[in-house]
């Protein structure tokens, strides 16, 4: 009786199975695979957002679909954009987020950033960004002779030399420097110009709202404070009083650079000594100094070291009338501080702080000039000698002989 029990419960139970309704998950031809994703300010509460996906093509190029929604965070958005689509749309393929300038000021940018963090389909390779004007109009504009706007995007976003005024970004990086308590969030700002997309200004942020911006230029100097080892070329125009010639240009190509920083005094007033170490070259120079003789060379090197002292005092100064301190100095107070340490001091440490700049700038080639025309032991002790010796020793020979 018991066997026919178990066998009557075994038949229910494969026959009430035939009668279910299996969800299979979709497969990867079903899934609409975002790759940017953008907000445009609506009202406090809700943001239009636009997101594009490619569409594979038999033609030469990719297409892109644009969808847009009126919704508070990116899940919502992809509950009210699914049902538009033929395909479920992801996030899984996410490598750009974008913000309109009015957004970022008006509402701020952290719930957005949080919301996407804890979204597990979300990786962590997804840059952040700044656009002025409207995020729509930028992603749905046609570029000329540009790959699909996804793969643009992103490609633009990536670290790269000529754009390393300003820091590269992904939403985990974000995340840490909202929720730091020293260093305050500094991200790319976009701009439609000449139907192209450029990076031309570096976006401020006070907790996490926009509150102004940095030049390209004074992005360079900011980098080269915090001691990022490669930076941009930068041009420089400067005085030559004693051979009587103004507005002389100067282009230099930094191969290397370095910067140390003491902090003196307390948390109320503290003092910042920024040393900078840089080893470059001049690629272009308008001046009428004798760049075979090393005694002008030195005047060369002093005249750029006078130049970037005043500019980097200058950016320090102007970020402290903001209120933003993207540098990353306070981390210095922090480390010599014992007790409890939260926000508001590092805001009022770099208030009160005072600061003094100085550059040790080593010219170790001029253009297409041989260094080789000068005697290596000038050369070495033009160039600091133990400093640039040790330079010179991870520096590419072709890239100290400019003539090859």
């Amino acid at each position: 009786m018991r066997l026919v029990a178990i066998f009557q419960l075994c038949l229910l139970a494969a026959l009430s199975s035939g009668c279910a309704v299996v969800m299979e998950r979709p497969a990867l031809e079903d899934l609409g695979m975002i790759g940017v994703m953008g907000f445009d300010y609506l009202n406090p509460r809700q943001a239009k957002i636009v997101v594009t996906l490619p569409e594979p093509s038999k033609e030469a190029k990719e297409k892109t679909q644009m969808y847009k929604t009126i919704a508070a965070f990116p899940n919502e958005a992809l509950m009210t954009l699914s049902p538009k689509s033929e395909k479920t749309m992801s996030l899984a393929q996410l490598r750009v987020v974008l913000f309109s300038e009015e957004y970022a000021r008006k509402v701020g940018i952290r719930e957005v950033i949080e919301n996407l963090y804890r979204n597990p389909a979300v990786g962590d390779n997804v840059f952040v960004a700044i656009v002025k004007g409207s995020v729509e109009g930028l992603m749905g504009a046609k570029y000329e002779n540009k790959p699909e706007i996804n793969q643009f995007l992103n490609d633009l976003l990536h670290p790269r030399r000529d754009t390393a005024f300003h820091s590269f970004l992904t939403i985990h990086d974000t995340i840490f420097r909202l929720h730091g308590e020293t260093s305050d969030l500094d991200l790319p700002y976009l701009e439609q110009q000449q139907g192209d997309i450029q990076i031309t200004k570096i976006a401020l942020f006070k907790r996490d709202k926009l509150i102004g911006f940095l030049t390209d230029r004074e992005g360079k100097i900011n980098q080269a404070i915090r001691a990022r080892l490669q930076l941009p070329d930068m041009n420089f125009t400067i005085t030559e009083e004693d051979t009587g010639k103004k507005h002389v240009e100067i282009v230099v190509d930094f191969v290397t650079s370095d910067s140390k920083v003491k902090v003196h005094g307390g948390v109320e007033a503290p003092s910042f000594q920024i040393d900078m170490k840089i080893y470059a070259r001049v690629l272009a120079y308008t001046g009428r100094r004798d760049l075979e003789n090393p005694d002008e060379w030195v005047k060369v090197e002093k005249d750029l070291e006078h130049e970037l002292d005043r500019q980097g005092l200058e950016l320090l100064k102007k970020l402290q009338k903001l209120g933003v301190e993207p540098a990353n100095l306070t981390d210095y107070v922090r480390a010599k501080y014992h007790g409890e340490w939260h926000k508001e001091m590092a805001e009022k440490a770099f208030a009160n702080a005072k600061f003094a700049v100085h550059t040790d700038f080593v010219v170790i080639g001029f253009g297409t000039l041989q260094t080789s025309s000068i005697e290596p032991d000038s050369m070495l002790a033009l160039g600091r000698n133990q400093g640039m010796q040790q330079a010179l020793g991870h520096i590419p020979l072709q890239t100290i002989q400019m003539g090859n």
